[in-house]
């Protein structure tokens, strides 16, 4: 620690840290419809194991084989009870989309040359609402590819 340097008050902090938890808020929040069903399948997935292990070691089975046979049940439970997140996007949001987009450019609609985009990329777990929607022509949607925001890099 230099000499003289003053240790950082609890308002220095606030400002440093509540932008830093902002962006992490935001990022979660917007990937919401991938975690909700990764909890699912954990909590699921962690009870058909906790449940068939417990059996299982009662019954007499070695713990070892107990708990694989335990693990594997449990993958096979969770992806059977919880069903895989849908691709589809509702009219709805389509609607939303397309009216936020024609606001915003004040172009029409085209959709021979124009895509839906999800900004959070949907295998990074955003959603197919429409804060996460965007209408890109064809050839940006295709360019950008994967690519997030370096907000979202946060998230991942």
């Amino acid at each position: 620690m230099r000499v003289g340097a003053q240790p950082a008050t609890p308002d220095q902090l606030f400002i440093l840290v509540v932008p830093v938890l902002f962006l992490l808020f935001l990022s979660l929040y917007r990937r919401r419809e991938g975690i909700g069903n990764l909890l699912r399948r954990t909590i699921i997935g962690e009870a058909a194991y906790l449940l068939l292990a417990f059996y299982l070691a009662k019954s007499g089975v070695p713990p070892l084989g107990a708990i694989a046979i335990g693990v594997l049940a449990a993958m096979a439970v969770a992806r059977l009870l919880v069903a895989p997140r849908s691709r589809y996007i509702p009219a709805s949001e389509r609607r939303k989309a397309i009216v936020d987009y024609e606001r915003r450019t004040g172009r029409k609609y085209n959709r021979k040359a124009d895509e839906f985009d999800h900004e959070i990329a949907f295998a990074r777990g955003g959603s197919s609402t429409s804060d996460n929607l965007r209408v890109r022509s064809r050839t940006e949607n295709r360019r950008k590819g994967k690519k997030s925001p370096w907000w979202d890099l946060l998230g991942k």
